[in-house]
Parts: structure tokens; C-alpha cells; sequence
């Protein structure tokens, strides 16, 4: 009308607002606009694979369309922070355990020492003990040993007075024994078993 030209409208990147949450892990930003990405980190303890040492980084790029997406090997794909896996249980002598199944992280393998076996050779009760799965993906220390349960030989005199000196193991006198030995009382003239 004046032959002037009307306001020019300023052209705006297309805002893909704050970007969606993953849950165990963290992002860069609180609002992303085309064509910038946001970058995800895994909590400790998780990759988007599971497996220790794998990647714990990825991006997640807002589109012309407004949304977001994340790409690998030229393909929208979803990524996710996975528990790593510290594979299945190590195996201890003398000892089974519950469950041989892979593991993942936090997660506890139970293992009960065979009967006879224990460990606290005081304490034949003591047989179980634990490993966890850990963030690294190996297992915590576990006592890794059975050992067999002690006894006391018998004291009483009543008993003791019977036999034909100390008890023997292999050929040793004795006054403790543990669960593999065994054991050899010899009976004192005039008595039998």
C-alpha cells in the first residue's frame, strides 16, 4: 500500500522442548531446538549394553519435527541404560550354589559349603556365605573356603579311662579332629566296643 514491505518475521530453530527421561541416567540439557542433541550419561553401574566396559554415553537428536530420536548405524533405534552383568557366579570348592544363573548388578549369589564343612571350623552352623554382583562387573570377596567342622574329643574322665591312650590320626595322638579324619580310639585292656 505505502511501498514499504511489512515486518519481516524472525525464523526460529523448531523447539523440541525438554528432552524425555531414561531412567538411570542423566542428560545435558533442560530444552533442546532442531538441530542440536542432548547427551545421556548411564549411572554407574549400567551401559546401554550391560556388559562392563561397554558404552555409557549416546544422544538423542531433536528433528525438524519437534521430536527426538537417537540413531545407530543410520537407524532410529531406543537405548536404554541396562544393570551391568557380572556373568554367572565363581564356583569355590566345597560349596554349591543357589542359583548359577548370570547375575546383574546388586544382585547376591548364596553358596552353603557341603555337610561337614563350614566357615568357622568352631561354628559347624556357619556354612552359608554371599557375593555380590558389583558395578564393575566383578563380584565381591566372599570367604571362598569351606573348611571342615572341628570337634573336641571326649574329656570325661568316666569315657576317657577306658581307652588305651589318646585317640590317633594317622598314627598321631589327638585331642581335636576335624570332619575328614579319622578318627582311631584303641580300647584299654579289658574292654571292648
Amino acid at each position: 500500500d505505502d511501498g514499504n514491505f511489512s515486518p519481516v518475521s524472525e525464523c526460529i530453530p523448531i523447539n523440541c522442548g525438554s528432552p524425555p527421561q531414561v531412567e538411570h541416567a542423566s542428560c545435558s540439557a533442560d530444552a533442546v531446538s532442531f538441530p542440536d542433541a542432548v547427551e545421556y550419561q548411564c549411572e554407574e553401574g549400567y551401559t546401554i549394553t550391560g556388559a562392563a566396559g561397554g558404552a555409557t554415553a549416546f544422544q538423542k537428536w531433536c528433528t525438524d519435527s519437534g521430536s527426538f530420536f537417537t540413531l545407530g548405524l543410520s537407524q532410529a533405534v531406543v537405548i536404554h541404560c541396562e544393570p551391568i552383568s557380572c556373568g554367572t557366579p565363581p564356583s569355590f570348592d566345597l560349596a554349591t550354589v543357589g542359583s548359577a544363573a548370570v547375575h546383574r548388578l546388586g544382585e547376591v549369589a548364596e553358596y552353603t559349603c557341603i555337610e561337614g564343612f563350614t566357615i568357622d571350623p568352631a561354628n559347624p552352623a556357619a556354612n552359608t556365605f554371599t557375593s555380590e554382583c558389583t558395578a564393575d562387573g566383578s563380584w565381591t570377596d566372599a570367604p571362598g573356603y569351606c573348611t571342615p567342622v572341628t570337634c573336641a574329643l571326649p574329656h570325661d574322665t568316666d569315657l576317657v579311662t577306658t581307652f588305651n591312650g589318646l585317640p590317633t590320626v594317622a598314627g598321631e595322638e589327638v585331642s581335636i579332629a576335624d570332619y575328614t579324619m579319622p578318627v582311631v580310639y584303641r580300647c584299654a585292656e579289658g574292654h571292648t566296643v
